[in-house]
């Protein structure tokens, strides 16, 4: 007798809510699947996956934050990837990346569902199917490099009170330099500890070790006053006001 395949955990991202919405109503009939989260953001959709841990995300490929290739080396490594794009041109790419399958938008129902065999016969050969365990995701970065002509400096990551995007660069604060990185406010939020490090407006990523005050600010804002040498103050967004009310109760 075969045994019964357990229910598969799905997740999507995409950028645009539509092609959500759509993939929802596709996968909504089925008993195989069941979806668990979706986003538009790939920085936020890196976090829940790691949370919720599900077997299979449905991934689009151009977005226009981070690609879906960019955001695959934070994913845990025994979720099945099936992208879903309105071109072809990445599908080499694609299973470069160890994607089980690859969906050209529009697709069908039927086309779906041959792909969700493949993730079932890719996750029953794996014997992840029956093995499925919370792991908490792993942030182990504590030195960034920060080049400057011939000079190389490595920083804490702790020493680090906030980081700015100013004109297409970000600069990481300590207490009383900033240091340019070669890197974008995405991807630090996708590759740091968001118990330390939240996005606290579109051009702040602040570390909440070094805030010495918080004030209530309108519109539902914060402002926060950092404990640097400056006690620079960085007013938040209100999704940011939200991130640190929330992990903080305020």
């Amino acid at each position: 007798m075969q045994e019964e395949i357990a229910m598969l955990k799905a997740y999507i991202v995409d950028d645009e809510k539509p092609a959500i919405m759509k993939l929802e109503r596709q996968l909504s009939p089925l008993d195989s699947v069941e979806v668990i989260g979706s986003s538009q953001s790939p920085t936020q959709a890196i976090k829940e996956i790691n949370k919720l841990q599900p077997d299979l995300v449905f991934l689009d490929i151009n977005m226009a934050e981070l690609s879906g290739f960019d955001i695959i080396p934070f994913l845990p490594v025994k979720t099945q990837i099936v992208f879903t794009t309105a071109s072809e041109k990445h599908a080499i790419q694609a299973f470069e990346k160890s994607a089980v399958d690859y969906l050209l938008k529009p697709f069908d129902t039927d086309r779906l569902l041959k792909a969700i065999v493949k993730v079932e016969h890719a996750i029953s050969a794996s014997g992840d199917i029956d093995n499925r365990k919370e792991i908490a995701p792993e942030y182990n970065q504590d030195i960034l490099v920060s080049k400057q002509g011939d000079r190389i400096f490595f920083v804490k990551l702790a020493d680090i009170y906030y980081f700015k995007s100013m004109q297409g660069t970000v600069y990481g604060h300590t207490v009383n330099k900033a240091y340019p990185f070669s890197t974008s406010l995405e991807k630090l939020e996708a590759e740091l500890n968001p118990q330390n490090f939240i996005r606290f407006h579109r051009s702040f990523l602040i570390n909440v070790h070094h805030i010495k005050e918080v004030q209530r600010w309108f519109g539902g804002k914060l402002l926060v006053i950092m404990s640097d040498s400056n006690l620079t103050e960085i007013s938040s967004s209100r999704d940011g006001a939200k991130v640190l009310k929330r992990q903080f109760n305020l």
